[in-house]
């Protein structure tokens, strides 16, 4: 099904295949598009609203923060006022009465409510002496009685000083008051003489004023909650006191002292300090309302990825209808050409763009092609001619008389292998006896020397096993033809075939630098010391070497230096009874089509 299905579409015009093919891209591609952008957008939207959310509560901490240093900031006066007035008393001067001391801090105080809006949090002020009979209160609404327990010393002992100003967690009124049922948090600032406590500033704010002014600050579907300390809070509304109790309390309060943002279960905590009093400023979202919000902006995108996908398509469709219709053209005045083998037909663009350039360039083609048919005869005669002395130069009567032999030995003795055999003998001479030129794809190379493997194989199957492994991005560099065959053959005959074990020839072709490393291995007979240093100094002058033995490597060495330099050539490491190993290195130079200059022909007749 696959194949016909495949089959009609590879039958159907250009035009079509285009339109199809950029269908399917675009609807893949938008679709992984609209999959990967909106999740992505949706995660970054999320966040983007976690951000300002983060930003929002950030915000509110500082307003907060602002109102408490306002408070703090009036406190200081009567701190003064209350140390002034200590100094007096210790320094023997005459030190006002209480009534006159009362007036001066209930000035105090009431500058301390009417400053910015302090009169909505504060809900009293204390001033207590080590001495109870000093002690003053100021209420703000109402007229509260002190305890009459030793205030000075109970908060001494309940509250650690350690430094100016020092936070009280959430407290009941009647811990200083009687009969007040309000809960207050105080700001206490120790007055010190001689480093030790002498009175103290205590300045009460209402707990429910704290929560009323949340309340206004998380005007929104957010849960606001201000930590006290490490187990009390404020909640923005009485109602979200309701929905965090017991364990999910615990660890709304274990959040605080964590990052900025955290997760808690169904809900995301984003939190922000207070510098003045190390409180912790929280909003609680329900994680539900940010992945509801990017649900819907997904859905938009979706929508406008299709629509966008849907426009591009049919305007991919109409601009390739405009570029193939001349090319349509202009392949139907080819055909005209090929069917009438006239070449009088001709196509004439409008316009000078790429096919009308092409259409020019094929008229000057079918312009020029008689003259270049007489000038192909002309140069398949010199062909012919040099393609005669490439073969004198490549073809070995003694290789090709001993393979064809033990050919015929294996077809009278009916083994399956002769079939292989001619097959490998077929294609070896057929790359042997094919193109005039001395450089070739390492490619064209390998498979030459595969066959040449296959075919040593098969006459000596018990002597050795060979393996070829080049890396692929060599194959297509240029390499001098027949440059490992010569090798390959000396380590058969001058190593394999010299003991008596079955023998490993191993081709290996990889990158080094800027060079091409060819390799051809094997363990063999080796060479003994003295005839490798013999071999190594001939290389080394390769020039006047005498074409004695070992002419094979001494010949491929003299053609890569003459083809590409002295630093490039042939090397050779051996051990006697182990192994020789010969390294062809060649420059990285990747193979062209190009003709190189052939011989002349008188060469090629003497030839």
């Amino acid at each position: 099904m696959m194949k016909r299905l495949a089959e009609w579409f590879n039958n159907h015009s250009l035009r079509f295949k285009m339109v199809v093919m950029l269908f399917a891209v675009v609807l893949v591609l938008q679709a992984i598009n609209g999959l990967i952008f909106t999740h992505i957008v949706s995660q970054k939207f999320e966040e983007n609203i976690s951000e300002a959310n983060l930003e929002t509560v950030k915000q509110m901490a500082i307003n907060l923060n602002r109102a408490m240093e306002d408070i703090v900031n009036e406190m200081v006066p009567i701190r003064d006022e209350v140390f002034s007035a200590q100094m007096l008393a210790e320094g023997g001067k005459t030190r006002n009465d209480y009534v006159s001391q009362n007036i001066v801090y209930q000035d105090l105080f009431n500058r301390l409510i009417s400053a910015d809006d302090n009169y909505q949090f504060v809900h009293s002020m204390l001033i207590l002496d080590e001495n109870s009979s000093w002690n003053y209160s100021y209420v703000l609404d109402e007229y509260l009685q002190l305890n009459q327990e030793e205030l000075f010393q109970k908060a001494l002992t309940d509250n650690e000083m350690t430094g100016p100003c020092q936070w009280s967690s959430l407290l009941p009124a009647s811990y200083y008051f009687l009969d007040s049922k309000e809960e207050v948090v105080s700001i206490m600032m120790p007055i010190y003489r001689y480093s030790q406590v002498k009175n103290l500033l205590i300045v009460n704010l209402k707990a429910e004023a704290i929560r009323k002014y949340l309340e206004q600050l998380g005007k929104n579907e957010n849960t606001l909650f201000l930590q006290i300390s490490g187990d009390h809070g404020i909640f923005g509304l009485t109602e979200d006191e309701q929905r965090f109790r017991e364990a999910q309390m615990d660890r709304l309060l274990s959040c605080q002292n964590q990052r900025e943002v955290r997760e808690l279960g169904e809900h995301v905590v984003m939190s922000g300090e207070l510098s003045v009093n190390q409180w912790r400023l929280s909003m609680i979202t329900d994680k539900s309302n940010i992945s509801s919000s990017a649900k819907v902006l997904s859905q938009y995108i979706v929508v406008i990825i299709f629509s966008t996908g849907i426009v591009l398509l049919i305007c991919v469709s109409y601009i390739v209808f405009i570029v193939t219709k001349p090319i349509q053209k202009m392949t139907q005045i080819m055909e005209a050409n090929r069917h009438t083998r006239q070449i009088s037909h001709r196509f004439h663009s409008r316009y000078r763009d790429e096919v009308g350039v092409l259409a020019e360039t094929y008229n000057h083609l079918m312009d020029e092609i008689q003259q270049l048919l007489e000038d192909v005869e002309k140069e398949q005669i010199q062909s012919r001619k040099t393609y005669l002395r490439m073969l004198q130069l490549q073809i070995k009567p003694h290789f090709l008389y001993n393979t064809l032999e033990a050919a015929k030995f294996l077809v009278e003795m009916g083994d399956p292998k002769s079939m292989e055999m001619m097959t490998a003998i077929g294609k070896y001479y057929k790359l042997s006896l094919s193109g005039i030129y001395d450089r070739v794809k390492v490619s064209e190379e390998m498979e030459h020397l595969t066959s040449y493997l296959q075919i040593l194989k098969l006459r000596y199957s018990s002597k050795y096993d060979y393996a070829v492994k080049v890396d692929p991005e060599i194959l297509e560099n240029e390499i001098v033809k027949f440059s490992l065959q010569p090798l390959v053959e000396n380590a058969v005959y001058h190593g394999i075939k010299q003991q008596r074990k079955k023998g490993y020839i191993k081709i290996l072709g990889y990158q080094e630098a800027r060079d091409v490393v060819l390799v051809v291995w094997d363990d063999g007979a080796g060479i003994g010391q003295e005839k490798l240093e013999e071999i190594q100094q001939k290389l080394l002058f390769a020039d006047h070497a005498q074409m004695t033995e070992h002419i094979g490597v001494i010949n491929v060495h003299q053609r890569i230096r003459i083809q590409y330099g002295a630093p490039y050539g042939v090397s050779v490491e051996s051990e006697q009874g182990a192994f020789t190993r010969v390294e062809v290195r060649i420059p990285w130079k990747k193979y062209k089509e190009e003709p190189e200059e052939a011989w002349d022909g008188e060469d090629a007749e003497q030839a």
